[in-house]
């Protein structure tokens, strides 16, 4: 609230004082009393010098009050945006995503709205196959799968060090660039390749991170140089892998190592690796095929 002007404080008073001073000495001439009644002149006198005292009281506090210095404002540090980054982080790894969900459920779409969230939890159920996974994003308009990726991104960032998560969110970009011009399939490429990177950062034996990574180096253009890079992450995968016990998405890492060879002169060297990946998969067709089997 804005204080009152002392002008305006002193107007008041000395109107208060005045209509005091009228009605003492006049009386209410609103009700007809006959004469006046007679009062001590001396007595009036004196309640008008109080009157008037108490008016040059009132004056001089009220300068007192307005001539007070305003108290200095207090400077509001700046807040380092970093800090306010890593704070929401924190809030939301312990738990404040599941809150915002929860807020968010309860506002469900209008009915036949399309709904990304809905559709991303579909894309993500655990036994649905790449294949099926692609059918379903092609079937969506850019503007939807933008905002399925949109979705995403905010689990991902919810979670910066799950690498599982990290490592979905590079295969979305993948199934985003599938169907995009030019221009989208750089673009969403490198966002791809920088989920893989990001999970093999949290976790250097990821197998899907690294899988992933090796593919997408694999089937970038000859000419811009990236097939050793491919190989060199399909043969660690090989190597991590026969460390552990087999699983039979393994095959896969035979294979298109091995194809790599192929491309690349090498076609002993290709045999040799379909040949080791089969003693380990015997009834992998794929590398039965390769080798004419």
């Amino acid at each position: 609230m804005k204080p009152v002007p002392l002008t305006i404080l002193c107007t008041i008073l000395a109107s208060a004082i005045s209509i005091a001073v009228t009605t003492l000495v006049l009386g209410d001439r609103g009700v007809e009393r006959g004469p006046i009644l007679s009062e001590d002149s001396t007595a009036l006198a004196e309640r008008v010098q109080r009157l008037e005292s108490d008016l040059e009281q009132a004056r001089r506090e009220l300068q007192t009050i307005a001539n007070r210095p305003e108290p200095a404002r207090a400077e509001v540090p700046e807040v380092d945006p970093d800090l306010i980054d890593r704070a929401v982080e924190r809030y939301l790894a312990a738990g404040g995503q599941r809150a915002i969900d929860a807020m968010a459920a309860k506002q469900p779409p209008e009915p036949g709205a399309f709904d990304p969230k809905a559709t991303l939890q579909d894309l993500r159920t655990v036994d649905r196959s790449w294949e099926e996974v692609q059918a379903v994003f092609s079937k969506l308009s850019d503007e939807q799968k933008d905002a399925v990726l949109a979705e995403f991104e905010i689990i991902a960032k919810a979670s910066p060090n799950d690498p599982n998560i990290q490592n979905e969110l590079g295969e979305a970009y993948v199934h985003r660039l599938m169907n995009a011009d030019m221009l989208g399939m750089m673009k969403y490429g490198q966002l791809a390749e920088r989920q893989f990177d990001r999970a093999l950062e949290l976790d250097d034996h990821h197998w899907g991170a690294r899988f992933n990574k090796a593919m997408s180096l694999s089937n970038q253009p000859a000419f811009l140089g990236r097939r050793p890079e491919a190989i060199k992450h399909f043969e660690t995968l090989m190597t991590q892998q026969e460390s552990a016990p087999p699983e039979g998405k393994h095959a896969q890492t035979y294979l298109f190592l091995g194809n790599l060879y192929a491309q690349s002169g090498k076609p002993d060297q290709a045999k040799e690796i379909w040949e080791r990946g089969l003693s380990r998969f015997p009834e992998a067709k794929a590398l039965l095929q390769k080798l004419g089997r």
